[in-house]
């Protein structure tokens, strides 16, 4: 019997400017997966999230 493959969360934090400052991806093992510390986002960063064919893209103040 074949086995599931493994799900990943992809992320990236992005500049104002579009530059990319940080990316990882994620085995998805648990319900909580991703949690970024606020103190990573400055203002006008976007934190662009991607998992199973979605991505969203969230904006910081």
């Amino acid at each position: 019997m074949p086995s599931t493959p493994p799900q990943y969360v992809y992320w990236q934090l992005l500049d104002r400017s579009g530059k990319l400052r940080r990316y990882e991806v994620l085995e998805v093992k648990q319900r909580a997966v991703l949690r970024i510390p606020l103190r990573l986002l400055r203002s006008g960063d976007a934190a662009r999230v991607h998992y199973r064919g979605y991505t969203q893209t969230y904006l910081a103040p």
